[in-house]
């Protein structure tokens, strides 16, 4: 990584490159996030835009050339290099990690505050859409389709609770990964490798654990779909300390590589099993550090 680190700053036109390219992957198109964080923090603000805008350029140049609609390629970059300059900002003016991930989270809770503010009534706006997503899916996908989307449609007003938090969750979720890779960059490179923090010890800390456990109370109580999806939101942002404790465990010489493989593997076989239980383990470490508990021990 250190390499590559070094490549990318080493000219103006490899970050152009590097930009254009990974974000063609779109599939891997998070690597160009990661790469437009690692400029933002070691080469500028100013010198990441010049590069970023090179690199939109022959993205639709080349789209233009193929044929392909400009309108998806805008949005594609758009959905990537935002939340990822944001970010990278972020982290390049407070060098702490921890505290862009913070950011990074509170703005995800007001993505679904906004939108439930925006739409009214977010379980109405989404039964119709997911319906219709349904009945498309049944039509043209076999008999097997058929029947999955019987099993499906009794639950699909539970689907239009919960459709909010989980996309806000996935967009965090992508953006914070974005995030984590540009740092990663950032301690390999030249500049910056020991002034951002470690992944290994993010804490979101207890003002948010506390904001977690009130929305969550009160959500229950009253039944607003919003509180729901903010308290979904903030508790499943703590699947990442979770991962990050999971991480410091090994660095301590607790946990064998292969369990931390075998996490992330069942991250990509189980999802919602996964999230869960990191997100109880991570919620459990920011009330009671035990992280600094272990080491005090030591």
């Amino acid at each position: 990584m250190q390499t590559v680190a070094a490549w990318l700053v080493a000219r103006p036109l490899n970050a152009v490159l590097a930009l254009a390219l990974t974000l063609s992957l779109m599939p891997l198109g998070f690597l160009s996030g990661a790469v437009l964080v690692y400029l933002i923090v070691t080469a500028g603000p100013r010198s990441a835009a010049v590069a970023a805008g090179f690199a939109a350029a022959l993205l639709l140049t080349l789209a233009a050339i193929m044929g392909m609609p400009l309108e998806s390629r805008m949005a594609a970059i758009a959905m990537v290099w935002l939340p990822a300059a944001v970010l990278g900002f972020v982290l390049g003016a407070s060098g702490s990690l921890t505290m862009a991930l913070q950011v990074s989270s509170i703005v995800a809770v007001l993505g679904v505050v906004v939108f439930s503010v925006v739409v009214g009534d977010p379980v109405a706006w989404w039964t119709p859409l997911l319906t219709d997503l349904i009945e498309q899916w049944s039509q043209t996908g076999g008999p097997q389709a058929v029947r999955q989307a019987e099993a499906i449609r009794p639950h699909i007003g539970q689907m239009a609770e919960y459709a909010t938090p989980w996309l806000a969750f996935f967009f965090w979720a992508s953006s914070a990964l974005m995030l984590i890779l540009g740092h990663a960059l950032c301690r390999h490179g030249a500049q910056a490798a020991g002034s951002l923090g470690r992944f290994v010890d993010l804490d979101f800390g207890r003002v948010i654990a506390g904001a977690t456990a009130l929305a969550s109370v009160v959500a229950f109580f009253v039944g607003l779909v919003w509180l729901k999806g903010v308290a979904f939101v903030l508790f499943a942002v703590f699947s990442l300390q979770g991962i990050a404790l999971l991480h410091w465990l090994h660095t301590e010489g607790r946990v064998p590589v292969f369990l931390v493989v075998a996490a992330y593997a069942a991250i990509v076989v189980l999802p919602l099993i996964m999230v869960a239980a990191l997100a109880v383990l991570g919620y459990i470490d920011a009330w009671f550090s035990l992280r600094r508990r272990r080491e005090s021990a030591s």
